[in-house]
């Protein structure tokens, strides 16, 4: 019996190792995979299956209420993260991130409206739309996830 219970507890030891060292090879393969979209091939915004994740930094969006995919979301506030994906279908409401025209930082906005050059869009929080349209080849993509304070943590993490 003890030969048995032995035998049992091995095994799973060796599956549970098995297990860390697939979702650490798992890791590897993602940061890899990361890098090289960031430093090699210079994209903006790193992303996984067309999926990319940033932290709200602002405040152009604070305190009101904003619709992912989804459905509503409560707030987008700083720290929150987001998930964006390229969907190329997007219609007034969507919450969009885009890369304004000589900037190098993402900036995430609601569509307001069509222009013949794009987009006009507009931070929930503020007052005015932004001054510039957005075409639609700066677009990165539109909010399908949001996670509050999520961002704060990830942060840290960096």
């Amino acid at each position: 019996m003890r030969k048995k219970l032995k035998s049992i507890f091995s095994i799973i030891k060796k599956v549970l190792w098995g297990i860390v060292w697939a979702i650490f090879g798992i890791l590897v393969v993602v940061v890899l995979w990361l890098a090289v979209n960031k430093f090699i091939l210079k994209s903006p915004v790193p992303s996984i299956f067309g999926y990319a994740s940033l932290t709200i930094e602002t405040g152009s969006m604070n305190g009101q209420s904003a619709m992912v995919a989804g459905g509503p979301v409560k707030q987008v506030n700083i720290g929150d993260m987001i998930i964006i994906k390229d969907t190329g279908d997007y219609k007034i409401g969507d919450v969009i991130t885009f890369l304004p025209e000589g900037d190098k930082i993402p900036t995430t906005h609601r569509i307001i409206g069509y222009t013949e050059d794009g987009f006009d869009t507009k931070g929930d929080a503020n007052n005015v739309k932004d001054t510039v349209s957005i075409s639609k080849d700066r677009v990165l993509g539109e909010v399908v996830l949001h996670l509050p304070k999520l961002g704060q943590f990830a942060g840290w993490v960096k």
